[in-house]
């Protein structure tokens, strides 16, 4: 009887132990690029996320301070389609007076000539 109690006892609890672990997720990083889609690129104009429109594949841009041109935001910062005010841009005007994006929450800036 001590035997099937035992052998009772020990299937129990491996399937007690199994039953109840928790599933580990990894989060899943996901990027999504935006265009500057206004032909006036002031510094308010270039921080306005409206202004930025959700694109895929490779861009054009060059990588010089100059006018904004294209980011690479986390998903955290979007919305369907739509790039969220939380993405915090920050843009400089140039030398020539066009305004680029200097920083944000960001994962890739692309600005060009």
């Amino acid at each position: 009887m001590k035997r099937y109690m035992l052998g009772i006892a020990a299937i129990a609890i491996a399937v007690f132990s199994v039953a109840f672990k928790t599933a580990v997720n990894k989060p899943v990083n996901s990027f999504f690029e935006f265009d500057y889609d206004s032909y006036s690129p002031t510094i308010n104009n270039v921080q306005d996320e409206s202004k930025w429109i959700q694109v895929s594949g490779l861009g054009t841009c060059s990588n010089n301070d100059v006018k904004a041109c294209r980011i690479e935001v986390a998903s955290t910062y979007v919305s369907g389609t739509s790039l969220l005010s939380t993405a915090a841009l920050v843009a400089q005007e140039s030398s020539t007076n066009i305004a680029y994006v200097k920083s944000g929450n960001t994962v890739n800036i692309k600005n060009k000539n």
